[in-house]
């Protein structure tokens, strides 16, 4: 039972931590976009 729970808190701390980077990423990408804008105009 105890395998099993920490199993199960292991995939959901990993879909935590993808979801996370991947916001990250998104925000990463979203600011630069505004600053390649920025500085071509």
């Amino acid at each position: 039972m105890v395998k099993n729970n920490c199993r199960k808190n292991i995939t959901i701390i990993q879909r935590t931590i993808i979801n996370y980077l991947r916001q990250l990423v998104e925000t990463l990408n979203h600011i630069a976009g505004l600053l390649c804008c920025g500085l071509a105009d």
